[in-house]
Order: C-alpha cells, then structure tokens, then sequence
C-alpha cells in the first residue's frame, strides 16, 4: 500500500486561543447533563417517623480561577496536532554548535526526508518577535490523504490501515529518551530527530543488527523552531502526533536510505504504550484507542508473520 499525501492548507495562528480570528476560533460546546430528581412519598400510617438520614456534603465548587485554569489545560491540550501526542522538543533556527561532519551527514539525510508542506518550497524566515503580539505561534498543515493498490498486487490481501508490517524494515517497542526540532538547510522543512532506546524487536531491520538495549535515532516531520529574534513557531501536521519524550511506544521504523543507520516513524504507525493499553499517535488510527497492548500485539505479530509469509 502507498500512502498519497496531498496538501490542501497551511495556517499560522497564535498559541492563546481568545486572540484566534473567527475563521480560526474552534467552536466550542457546552453541554449540560440533565438532572432528573425522583421525588418518594413514604407513607407513615401513624408509625414512628423514619430517622433521616445525614445528607452527603456537596462537593465544593470550583473557585472562578480553578474553572479558568482548567478551560487553558484543555484549550492547550487542544493545540497538540493529534489526541496523544507529545509536545514538540525546541530546536534553533540555525545550529552553530553543530559539528561540519554532523551537518554533512544531516545533509544527506534531508534530501530522503518527507516534507512538511509537500506543494510548498517557500523557505520558512524568522517573522520577528512578536507575530499579531504573541511571542509563540504554531504553524498548521493540513494534509488529505488516500490509501492505492500497487499495481500487480492486485490480488493480494491489503495490510490493515495503521499496520504497515510489511512497508516497514523494522517494528520495535521502545521508549523515547531525547528529542530535538531541526529546521532544514533550505529552511523549507521542519523535522524532530527522537533518540529511541530498544526494548523488544518485533520485526528485526535485515540490514542493520538491532539489539535490545540499543539507541537508535528515528525522525517525524513537524517540531518546534526558536528563531534568532526570539520567537517561536510550533509547526505541525494536524492528525499526526509526535513522541512523548520517556514514553514507551510500538513503532513502526522506516529507512529513509538504505545506506544511512537513521530510521523514520511510520505514518501512520506509531502506539504509545500507557497501562498496558495502547494510544495511536496519529489520529487516523483510533479504532485501536485504548486497546488493550497483548491484545494489539498479536494483532502486529500476525501481520509481521502474514508479511513474511507474503514475500
């Protein structure tokens, strides 16, 4: 299977959600939930008047700033680009501490990684301190994609969506260690680089020798930039969610490059591993929503064990 992305929109808007311009402003809903109230008529007869009972203290309101700081946690909650992912880890504009070998290799990785934009090549430029008086902004791509058959594959029997075993070199459980945002040379694409601590292969790469225990780095387009003048632009890709630095996660890696050791995460492939249930990364795939984790991994053992049997 082959996913086509094409993009359809790109908005900058600012991180405190009152300053959103109507076109941009969520609608919000409030909802309450009815109260019905059961009314008892005991009947005495002339009898002993029933003991009552002492009423149950009630619950204590919340204070206006209580219910104000809880309305900002989900108004933030909301500016994460999936349901589970992670904050962006910050990266500069411009890296000067990097080494010129560093950078050479990163070179060479960039020209095999996806696009943040993929119709756009504007390059990305500091917009200055402030962008409409907010010092934090996020950048939104809005990408509509679909799912086509290769030709000749026409008779086989396609993988289930959000388990691509057989496009990927290697699937792993790992937990996310660091994070780091890169802004490209060309500064037209953004990328997060995650170092990945291996902690079970469930499909081992046959071109590399992955252990247990190993670090490997693994990159997702989309991350956070702290321009020269200060600002700071989150740039995201609604519906694809990025890693939770010290979650564990069922990944699914793809080699950019055969001849470069740095994997990509899949889309959308990638499961956050929290009270032995799992969370889809991407938005795409919450049919496997809180799954439980033996559960799904037999789902991906039976697929990695199909895919195999396939070639």
């Amino acid at each position: 299977m082959l996913n086509c992305d094409q993009a359809m929109n790109k908005r900058l808007f600012n991180l405190t959600l009152p300053q959103f311009t109507k076109k941009e402003r969520r609608k919000r809903v409030y909802s309450c939930p009815a109260l019905l109230i059961l009314a008892a008529t005991i009947s005495t007869r002339g009898g002993p008047i029933p003991p009552q009972l002492p009423a149950s203290p009630r619950p204590q309101a919340a204070t206006p700033q209580e219910t104000i700081q809880r309305q900002r946690a989900s108004e933030v909650k909301s500016l994460l680009p999936s349901r589970h992912s992670g904050w962006a880890t910050m990266g500069e504009f411009e890296d000067k501490t990097e080494s010129p070998e560093r950078r050479q290799h990163r070179l060479l990785r960039e020209s095999h990684l996806g696009r943040l934009s993929p119709i756009s090549s504007e390059p990305y430029n500091d917009p200055g301190l402030l962008v409409d008086g907010q010092p934090e902004t996020i950048g939104v791509v809005f990408i509509d994609y679909v799912v086509v058959q290769k030709l000749g594959t026409e008779n086989a029997v396609p993988e289930l969506r959000g388990i691509p075993a057989s496009m990927s070199n290697a699937v792993i459980v790992g937990t996310i260690l660091s994070g780091k945002s890169f802004m490209s040379s060309k500064h037209d694409n953004v990328y997060s680089d995650y170092q990945i601590r291996v902690d079970q292969i469930l499909k081992p790469d046959n071109s590399a020798n992955l252990a247990v225990g190993q670090q490997l780095i693994a990159s997702r387009t989309g991350g956070k930039i702290h321009f020269p003048s200060g600002h700071i632009t989150n740039f995201y890709i609604a519906g694809r969610g990025l890693p939770k630095i010290g979650s564990q996660y069922i990944l699914f890696l793809i080699k950019p490059a055969s001849d470069l050791p740095e994997y990509r995460i899949g889309f959308p492939a990638g499961y956050e591993i929290t009270n032995a249930h799992v969370y889809p990364l991407d938005d795409v795939n919450q049919e496997y929503e809180g799954m439980s984790e033996q559960a799904f991994l037999g789902i991906v053992r039976d697929a990695i064990a199909a895919a195999k049997g396939g070639e």
